[in-house]
């Protein structure tokens, strides 16, 4: 039963640091293609570690879009489309959604917090 939990939790981190490492979200398909699995395996997998394709994904964006607006002064619509958005106000749109703040605000409170 313990080596189980360590494949599942070493599939989940495998995908984990694979989304991490790509510019945008591929599709399910591209994942179980690189991994080397069926895409049925895959849910299986991640579902029995409570979690899903999605919601990895999901996280793995949100941790995109956070890294790019602080880690850069560049303009909101180049840092949009380095993340495979059509727009800045597309990309504003998401992070609005995903933050509850405006890129602009999240930079602002972030970056004028002292360090420490």
């Amino acid at each position: 039963m313990l080596e189980l939990h360590a494949s599942k939790k070493a599939m989940v981190e495998r995908v984990t640091r694979w989304l991490a490492e790509e510019p945008t979200t591929p599709p399910i398909e591209r994942a179980c293609e690189i991994l080397g699995i069926s895409t049925r395996t895959l849910q299986r997998v991640l579902a029995a570690a409570g979690t899903s394709y999605r919601e990895l994904s999901l996280r793995a964006k949100r941790s995109r879009l956070a890294d790019a607006v602080l880690g850069s002064n560049d303009k909101l619509d180049s840092i949009a489309a380095s993340l495979g958005f059509t727009s800045g106000s597309s990309m504003s749109t998401t992070f609005k959604r995903v933050f509850g703040e405006s890129p602009s605000e999240y930079r602002e409170r972030f970056r004028s917090q002292p360090a420490g």
